[in-house]
């Protein structure tokens, strides 16, 4: 990728807004890597190391988010369906749970991309790649900051943060350590 892809946020105080839509949602978006889930139509599409939570009511996410004071990012997707659930759930379901080296949360988001938006968005390989790629379909609206301190935007706009393959691998390890029993 060149360059930094930056996001014109507006500043939010209340997840319950999010509530109606569709949204990319880069969750602790301050951290390298953030992770990535999908809020449509008050439902939350989520992979992790723990599994697959699709269509989860969204107020689990918001009482966390406000809990624990999460940095999020939530990016429109205008997704042009109102029937979106029917893609979002066999997109996610095909995938148990986030496996080092094989599986990340990006999966699932990439592959309801590329069905909706055209098949090169499965070459992304990072959400810093995806949203470049469907800024340039059109299909990105607004993008609002939940809890993002202002030294983390510069002029209003949330510079997307990069990494690299092993930055990723090392945080999945270790929230999969966190996981384990």
């Amino acid at each position: 990728m060149s360059g930094k892809f930056s996001l014109a946020c507006n500043s939010v105080s209340d997840p319950r807004i999010f509530h109606s839509g569709t949204y990319i949602v880069l969750f602790h978006a301050t951290r390298i890597p953030p992770h990535l889930l999908v809020v449509h139509e008050g439902r939350s599409w989520d992979l992790s190391v723990k599994g697959n939570a699709s269509g989860v009511p969204i107020e689990t996410l918001s009482a966390f988010i406000e809990r624990k004071n999460v940095q999020c990012l939530f990016i429109e997707w205008k997704t042009g369906r109102n029937d979106l659930s029917s893609i979002l759930n066999p997109h996610f379901c095909k995938y148990e749970k986030i496996i080092p080296g094989k599986t990340t949360c990006l999966f699932p988001i990439r592959d309801v991309a590329a069905e909706l938006h055209g098949a090169e968005m499965k070459n992304a390989r990072y959400i810093f790649e995806l949203l470049p790629m469907l800024h340039e379909a059109n299909v990105l609206g607004d993008s609002f900051a939940l809890h993002i301190p202002p030294d983390h935007l510069t002029d209003g706009a949330f510079d997307l943060l990069t990494y690299s393959e092993e930055e990723l691998q090392a945080s999945i390890a270790e929230a999969k350590k966190k996981y384990t029993v």
